[in-house]
């Protein structure tokens, strides 16, 4: 337990580091809704010509504002970091520190994603609800699988990264 508290630190600290650089928080949420709001627009244009194979335009919508959610939390520093770390060559001083490195950088981004995850979910949601109004099929007990599967694609999107950034020392 004592191994696994020095993780849950560094979570906390990439937490509220995400927090804390607040204009860029806002200039992602100003991305993220200038986004949903172009490319509503062009569903919107596509549907005025018919549907699309029996999804109604709420669902789309809802749609597109889940899986660009979902890009908007993955994206993390950790693999910039990586890159940066090979290039000016503290790699190796990261290596000698009493943390295992992988774990280190997968402390970071579950804290900067679960940031991501808040702040992004109530804007995601907002927006839905703004745009198109509820989902009429979604039901409230299929929030815990959704969040069990995104968190384990998250976690399994982070390693794979990871194992293509760290094979180039394979060659």
């Amino acid at each position: 337990m004592r191994r696994l508290s020095k993780y849950v630190a560094i979570a906390k600290i990439h937490f509220a580091n995400t927090l804390a650089y607040r204009a860029g928080v806002w200039s992602r949420f100003a991305f993220y809704t200038l986004f949903i709001y172009v490319f509503m627009g062009l569903w919107g244009a596509i549907y005025r010509e018919g549907s699309v194979h029996g999804y109604s335009y709420t669902q789309i919508v809802w749609y597109l504002i889940m899986s660009e959610f979902v890009a908007f939390v993955m994206r993390g520093e950790a693999y910039r970091a990586l890159g940066d770390e090979v290039r000016s060559g503290t790699l190796a001083y990261q290596l000698g520190r009493p943390v295992h490195y992988l774990l280190y950088h997968f402390a970071g981004f579950a804290g900067q994603a679960l940031m991501n995850g808040l702040c992004f979910g109530a804007l995601a949601a907002a927006l839905g609800f703004a745009f198109v109004g509820p989902l009429p099929t979604f039901r409230m007990e299929e929030i815990a699988p959704v969040l069990l599967s995104l968190g384990l694609s998250a976690t399994l999107n982070f390693f794979l990264m990871m194992l293509i950034g760290l094979s180039a020392f394979a060659i």
